[in-house]
């Protein structure tokens, strides 16, 4: 299955290519796309090389454990600012706070990275890519304003 994590996601070259040159090494980024990305990294980066650890400070994985500050604003950035569907923002969360032994809404797995869908960290990226440069054109201004 074909992942941003493993370099192979569906707009991969122009992923790689944004992240280069709008998220700066430390500190936050100055475009929503670029900060959009920085946010859907991380959470990506912390769970899929930490399981969702230092997301939850270390506490025992479950649906009512709260996440830490940091995560929260970087999930609540994507819901409401780049828009990202309460499905996906909601998948996220749970996966996070879950390390995926749980996690769970609408009856469904938050995340089953077993399956051949795309889990919800590529379908955030996929709709962060497709939809802010089209919301910057469509109101007028510069990416960044």
């Amino acid at each position: 299955m074909p992942t941003y994590y493993n370099r192979t996601g569906k707009h991969q070259q122009e992923y790689e290519e944004l992240v280069r040159k709008l998220i700066p090494v430390t500190g936050k980024a100055s475009t929503l796309l670029g900060e959009s990305l920085r946010c859907i990294g991380n959470l990506a980066y912390e769970f899929y090389n930490n399981g969702g650890c230092n997301a939850r400070d270390c506490e025992p994985p479950g649906e009512d454990t709260p996440l830490t500050e940091d995560y929260t604003e970087q999930l609540d950035f994507l819901y409401d600012e780049a828009k990202l569907p309460c499905h996906l923002w909601t998948g996220i969360r749970l996966w996070l706070q879950t390390d995926g032994q749980g996690g769970r809404y609408n009856g469904h797995r938050a995340l089953d990275i077993s399956s051949d869908h795309e889990d919800e960290f590529d379908q955030a990226i996929n709709h962060i890519l497709e939809t802010i440069p089209l919301r910057v054109v469509v109101e007028g201004g510069k990416e960044g304003e």
